[in-house]
């Protein structure tokens, strides 16, 4: 979990993708949460590290309704669809890529 988000200097550029890599040894699927949006994400079992990106509109709340842009989300938080089998996944280089910069 992190409030990061929240806070001006990480703020989503304009047309910017949240991008992610993963590591886990089983196969399985995350939920990517910024409030009340969530994002399912597949992964591949493996020692390989897996680029994730993410799009404001791979997001959806409860009533299947997509993110129409990332605004400033104040929680973000990965958490298992299921309970994970084996040892839990690694996560490093969360980040905004491309877009532009706010004034």
């Amino acid at each position: 979990i992190t409030n990061k988000f929240n806070d001006p200097q990480w703020y989503a550029p304009n047309g910017a993708d949240l991008q992610l890599s993963v590591r886990s040894r089983h196969a399985g699927t995350l939920l990517l949460e910024l409030d009340h949006f969530t994002a399912k994400v597949h992964v591949k079992g493996g020692l390989d590290w897996q680029r994730v990106t993410l799009a404001p509109g791979d997001f959806s709340d409860s009533h299947d309704s997509p993110m129409k842009k990332w605004g400033h989300p104040i929680q973000f938080t990965i958490a298992n669809a299921k309970p994970w089998h084996g040892p839990l996944p690694v996560f490093r280089n969360l980040r905004w890529i491309g877009g532009e910069a706010k004034p």
